[in-house]
């Protein structure tokens, strides 16, 4: 075991070997480790680029990248001379000074802050996924491996394709057994499991699973075999009933308690006298009274009975299980082998490979050689395969510090492994522990360490082994805590209160109670430095155990008045407020009196039916056309935000607590953003956009924050938060009332734990584990729940209210161990008494807390009325478009698909962009799996129809070819590497005299410019180039046409596609984008020449395309003196 040295001083610690960091909640560890940054540049020269810091979410990272910007620029300002706070970071920077000089440490630090954006501080997946890019001829990868960070719909796809070709042909006896409601669902929850690395216990990889044995006679034959094992059960459990009798019988008849009477006339039949056993709820005082050893003998077979029971239900699914792991994990293995995809998993498993299957030392060596110094941040968090990686990287010959508290581990279910921490704790050359409390307030410091530690031998986190286990140490204030007190009636209140009550539903109406009681009574007062202010609803943090919690929570503070948000990661396309805005925009669509109605019946309007009926039907029916037209002209989302003035919806809602209106307005406004985004970046009519918000309404996948609900306010409020969430957050009164967690929860189907014996994570149904795997959850569970705990109370700055309730259900709880205790210890910093109903004054906000305020747009005037975001689109004027003959002849299949069911408009456009946007154009391999996620994107339900057409589209495309005069060449020769998809250009124009530009271009090509009524514009020119590569030497802009020129190849030849770029002001289009390429080029290309180096403009009328003709492609090369001629008229050489 490593060396413990107790006083950790980041200031002062040797920066040398491999190092543990033991910090308590509150102790600054992010401080700590930024100060040991600081001090790896100035006292040991590493550049910033060396330097490695590993953590494990998203917000870490940027938290921590943050204070190791600020501590480098603190120190910069220290050298020259410019005062800063931190006395640490002066200090260091003086100590630096004198032992290198200030010229070196100048240096130092100016080298560093130049690379601040160099800084590695980053997660473990983007670690993992960074080393195997750059290394991948070390780590054995593919180059060029695509990150997936969702495999949802790859396992979706295989789950339904084992259930249509195994599951549908099974016999119906067996279907029944099975049970079919939740069997799909079952499927894929074991398979995600197993993929994601915690094993189905039943399991065997060396076993060939097969459909075929799931079979009635082998059911039968199983139940058989049950009956026998049931009635030898029966047998001992008479036998233990006889050793006992004597005794249970005088217990009984000497007893006292009515209960007696059910048992007496049952001692004369030893399995319904058990049976009675088991039968009771909660234990009595008779049963109490009966023999150890007799209770501990018929519990155990109590269990036996039970999985007994359960296995016939069990039978089939067990087999089903491991049969689909086989199939479905195999199938969703080969197609991200094939595709040349990773997931999450993939990444930490492919460099674990690669760094412990065998010796690699050219990888460790080359990652030592990159890395001088690195940090493990949250280490507790880390499981056994990353915990390997980094001591195969890191152990020798880099200067390491794994940071994290051991009390903190509480994601098991995601594999973090406290063992694989105790196995660090024995492998490192030091250990440190902080235990000075920066958080808190000292009374509360102080309360807490009573509460943790309510007696000298107290276990506190349920680790009876001395030899790897997880200790309370108490933890000190700081000498000169500025923290302040939270003051009830002038005196310091109880830092901790532990109230009691016999209800989940009464503790969570007390909470919102003693919440009132904090914000109304004016002798609740937090002082600091000598000053006082009342308790805001932003002060307090209420931390639930699970999602589902809050709402009951919410609910009661939202009956009070009270603000209060919810911060989780729900998705809003799931909250009511989408439903009943798809239902609106049917209604917009389509008009009716039936469908208006539907939609006024939501949770916006507040509409009950009775206000339906006292409608104006006509006026209202006016309104929703109304709608309808803004919509159609205007856009969607000025549609509803009419619709939201009509109704007054803004200001009702954002005043109506009972409601929780202020979260339905901000769902609301959040949807309409969505709605409207999608339709700029789809490019959809009103019939797509329904039909896209329907799909995400319905379960369809999304990925990115902008699909998670946002918070409703920022302002003051209460926050609710769940356990997990808070970790890293403070509150300065804590809320905890469910921590009664419980180690059992028999309503789960499935349960995971950690095998003790080989390290493994396991899942196994719960009516199917055996006593030692019973045993192993409980423990486990007991002591994440201890931690649980322990990351709750310490979330507090001044003040913690503790709740437990005292029934049946919650007699074996986690938390009851640390009330008996305290109760023995009578703290006097800790308040223990039933919960109060303190008389309150209702909550009203005024300005010193909160107020709800309805914002209105304000009049202004622009700087300069003449700006604009111009583009070719804004800028260009297109006549009427001829209307195409159609027809239902074709020559063949390929023909029908391009010129009859490849429906016309922008969904058609997307679905072809997004596939030549993917595909390589030189590798065929691909192109399959391109296709098919395009499809399923645009258009799911055509998947197996359009995809063969799809393919001989790309394949005529890349083939075509493609002239200038001579040069003729075409995409295949194309490397995907030398192309750039959808670039986007903006660059500032400024006096742009449309009249001047279309004088000057119209004399070369026939285009249209509309008129304004501003003499000159300004502002910026925007665009998108479809596709821009590079091939022998020249640069091209491409853009894809998926326009309709006809209904037969023929329809596109030289003529006509000349007369579809002039009709739709093509021209305009690809003389801007040219203007915007030789700005981008002449940027970036040293003595750029634009007539040898560009190579002019391709427009490909995809339709008409064949590989074996010229049909479909237009070319031009404009002049270098008319693009100079508009590069001048648009007045900048800048370019983004």
């Amino acid at each position: 075991m490593g060396l413990l040295e107790n006083n950790f001083d980041a200031g002062t610690i040797e920066l040398t070997g491999t190092n543990l960091i033991e910090a308590s909640a509150g102790t600054g560890k992010t401080y700590s480790i930024a100060i040991l940054a600081l001090r790896l540049v100035l006292e040991k020269g590493i550049p910033l680029p060396e330097i490695l810091m590993v953590t494990f979410t998203k917000a870490a990272v940027a938290e921590l990248h943050e204070r190791v910007r600020l501590f480098l620029k603190q120190a910069q300002q220290s050298i020259q001379g410019i005062l800063i706070k931190d006395e640490t970071i002066v200090e260091l920077v003086k100590r630096a000074e004198e032992q290198f000089g200030a010229d070196v440490v100048k240096r130092r630090l100016h080298e560093a802050n130049l690379l601040l954006d160099e800084l590695s501080v980053i997660t473990i997946h983007s670690f993992c996924q960074q080393t195997l890019r750059e290394f991948a001829f070390e780590t054995n990868q593919l180059f060029g491996a695509e990150m997936v960070a969702d495999i949802e719909d790859v396992l979706n796809n295989e789950v339904n394709e084992f259930w249509r070709r195994y599951i549908t042909t099974l016999d119906v006896e067996i279907l029944e057994n099975l049970g079919v409601q939740t069997l799909r669902a079952d499927l894929k929850a074991i398979v995600k499991e197993h993929l994601e690395g915690k094993r189905y216990a039943a399991y065997d990889e060396e076993t060939n699973y097969s459909v075929a044995s799931l079979t009635v006679e082998g059911l039968q034959a199983f139940q058989i075999s049950l009956q026998e094992s049931s009635l030898e059960l029966e047998a001992s459990l008479r036998q233990v009933f006889d050793v006992h009798k004597e005794a249970l019988t005088a217990i009984c008849n000497e007893s006292k308690s009515t209960v007696k009477k059910r048992y007496i006339p049952c001692l004369d039949d030893a399995m319904a006298f058990i049976n009675l056993i088991w039968s009771e709820k909660a234990s009595n005082k008779l049963t109490e009274a009966f023999p150890v050893a007799f209770m501990t003998e018929i519990e155990k077979a109590k269990f036996a009975f039970v999985r007994l029971n359960a296995q016939p239900d069990f039978f089939f699914k067990e087999q089903l299980n491991c049969f689909a792991i086989q199939e479905i994990g195999g199938k969703v293995h080969d197609y991200m082998v094939r595709n040349n995809f990773l997931g999450y998993n993939d990444l930490i498993g492919n460099l674990h490979k690669a760094l412990t299957e065998k010796p690699n030392p050219a990888l460790v060596t080359a990652l030592q050689h990159k890395y001088k110094a690195v940090f493990v941040d949250e280490f507790q968090d880390t499981d056994r395969e990353q915990y390997e990686i980094f001591k195969a990287a890191f152990f020798t010959n880099t200067i390491l510090f794994l940071i994290g508290d051991p009390k903190q581990s509480i994601y098991a279910w995601r594999k973090a492994d406290i063992h694989t921490y105790f196995q660090a704790r024995n492998d490192v050359q030091r250990r440190f522990d902080m235990n000075v409390n920066f958080r808190s307030s000292t009374p509360l410091i102080e309360a807490m360490n009573d509460f943790f530690l309510p007696s000298d031998d107290f276990d506190t986190f349920s680790f009876p082994d001395k030899a790897n286990r997880i200790s309370y140490t108490t933890v000190q204030s700081p000498e000169d805590n500025k923290k302040g007190v939270l003051l009830y009636d002038e005196v310091v209140d109880s830092p901790v209160s532990l109230f009691s009550t016999d209800k989940k539903e009464t503790a969570m109406y007390g909470v919102a109670l003693q919440i009132q009681a904090l914000l109304t009574d004016e002798k609740y007062l937090i002082a600091t430095n000598g000053q006082t202010r009342r308790i805001k609803p932003s002060d307090i943090g209420i931390l639930v155990r699970k999602n589902s919690d809050s709402i009951g929570v919410k609910n009661y503070l939202s009956q009070k008045g009270i603000p209060a948000i919810v911060m989780d990661d729900k998705r809003i396309f799931a909250s009511q407020e989408a439903k009943d805005l798809l239902s609106l925009l049917e209604a917009i669509y389509e008009p009716t009196f039936s469908s208006i109605n539907k939609a006024l019946l939501n949770s916006f309007t507040g509409f009950v039916i009775d206000d339906i009926l006292k409608l104006d039907e006509e006026k209202i029916l006016a309104y929703f056309q109304e709608y309808k037209n803004i919509w159609q002209y205007n856009g969607v989302y000025p549609a509803l935000t009419r619709f939201l003035k009509d109704f007054n919806l803004r200001e009702r809602l954002m005043n109506n607590h009972a409601v929780q209106g202020q979260r339905v307005i901000s769902n609301l406004i959040q949807l309409m953003e969505l709605l409207n985004q999608s339709v700029h970046v789809g490019s959809l009519n009103q019939e797509e956009l329904i039909i896209w918000f329907k799909r995400g309404v319905n379960g369809m996948r999304v990925s990115g924050d902008e699909y998670q609900t946002r918070m409703e306010s920022d302002e003051e409020a209460v926050k609710i938060v769940t356990i997990h969430k808070s970790k890293g957050l403070e509150y300065p009164v804590v809320f905890a009332p469910f921590l009664d967690l419980k180690t059992t929860n028999s309503k789960h189907l499935f349960q995971k734990f950690r095998n003790p014996e080989t390290g493994e994570y396991m899942v196994r149904e719960t009516r199917l584990m055996t006593d030692e795997e019973i045993s192993w959850n409980e423990t486990q569970l007991e002591q994440e729940n201890r931690r649980l705990i322990y990351v709750a109370v310490t979330r507090a700055v001044y003040k913690c209210f503790v709740y437990t309730i005292n029934n049946g259900h919650y007699k074996n709880s986690s938390l009851k161990p640390f009330v008996a205790a305290l109760k023995i210890r009578k703290s006097p910093l800790i308040e223990m008494d039933d919960m109060p109903f303190p008389e309150v004054m209702p909550y009203r906000p005024d300005d010193m807390v909160y107020e709800n305020k309805t914002l209105y747009p304000q009049r202004f005037s622009l700087t300069h009325p003449n700006w604009y975001k111009m583009s070719y689109t804004g800028l260009s004027f297109s006549g009427k478009h001829l209307r195409k003959d159609r027809t239902d002849e074709f020559e063949d299949d390929y023909d029908r698909f391009v010129f009859n069911k490849l429906r016309f408009g922008a969904a058609s456009g997307n679905l072809l962009h997004k596939i030549l946007e993917e595909v390589d154009f030189q590798n065929t391999g691909f192109w399959e799996n391109r296709i098919e996620r395009a499809l399923k994107e645009f258009n799911p339900n055509r998947l197996e129809e359009f995809a063969p057409s799809l393919f001989q589209l790309v394949d005529n495309v890349v083939n075509v070819p493609i002239a200038f005069g001579n040069y003729v060449f075409s995409l295949n020769k194309v490397h995907q590497h030398r192309r750039i998809s959808e670039l986007e250009f903006d660059f500032p124009v400024d006096g742009l005299q449309t009249g001047l530009l279309y004088a000057i271009v119209h004399k070369a090509y026939p285009i249209s410019i509309r008129s304004f009524e501003q003499a000159s514009l300004e502002g910026i020119m925007n665009g998108k180039v479809d596709l821009f590569f590079e091939y022998n030497g020249r640069y091209y802009i491409l853009d894809w046409k998926s326009n309709y020129l006809g209904y037969k190849p023929e329809d596109y030849n030289e003529e006509n596609v000349k007369a579809a770029m002039d009709e739709h002001n093509y021209h305009l289009q690809y003389l801007i984008y040219t203007v915007a390429v030789k700005k981008y080029l002449s940027a970036r290309l040293p003595d750029f020449d634009y007539e040898k180096q560009f190579g002019g403009v391709i427009y490909l009328f995809l339709r008409g395309i064949r590989k074996d003709s010229s049909n479909g492609v237009f070319t031009a090369r404009p002049g270098l003196k008319l693009i100079e001629k508009i590069e001048s008229l648009l007045n900048s050489n800048i370019v983004h």
